[in-house]
């Protein structure tokens, strides 16, 4: 994963990250050449937050998107294939991996909350942009949730396959010692 730092005030945005994105470093440019918003009479810093988490989580919820699909893919390697050791070892990754998304994404809830109470603060001259802070806040708060019960639906989809993977094993298990028995 890559852990993001975002201090913000009324005139700066400062945010930190181990490795390099694409999209924020876009952001960024835009920011530096003061074009960004120039259109809007909204505090920039704020707007420039907004789009950094907002972008964050739009490649989250991507990453995810792809997550379900290997969970999928797995499925039906379950259903086609026998059972093998291999299969096992990934579904615990992916589990392990989903756990530490949770673990991730869970307390950003409280963050937002800090974020908005901030926000009322730098911006505690004007009403209007108190009012579109809450509604990005409500958006991000909106997205992460998806985040949240998509992260929660695959692991749940993981929980399930191991259980259905193991129960396999068992019955092959089972059928191997039948068949031991009978020949003895």
């Amino acid at each position: 994963h890559n852990p993001f730092v975002i201090i913000v005030s009324k005139h700066y945005v400062l945010s930190i990250s181990k490795h390099n994105s694409k999209h924020i470093d876009d952001l960024a440019k835009k920011a530096q050449q003061k074009t960004y918003l120039q259109d809007d009479d909204s505090t920039p810093t704020f707007d420039l937050v907004y789009d950094i988490i907002d972008t964050m989580y739009d490649k989250s919820v991507k990453g995810l998107a792809k997550a379900s699909q290997d969970v999928v893919r797995l499925q039906d390697y379950i259903g086609t294939r026998s059972t093998e050791k291999n299969i096992l070892e990934e579904i615990m990754d992916r589990k392990i991996n989903m756990i530490t998304l949770q673990h991730i994404f869970r307390p950003q809830r409280q963050t937002l909350q800090e974020f908005k109470q901030t926000l009322k603060k730098i911006l505690r001259i004007d009403e209007d942009e108190v009012e579109d802070a809450k509604l990005y806040i409500e958006d991000l708060d909106s997205k992460l949730d998806k985040i949240l019960d998509n992260i929660s639906l695959n692991y749940e989809s993981l929980k399930s396959l191991a259980e259905t993977y193991g129960d396999m094993i068992d019955l092959q298990t089972n059928r191997n010692i039948s068949r031991l028995t009978m020949v003895t």
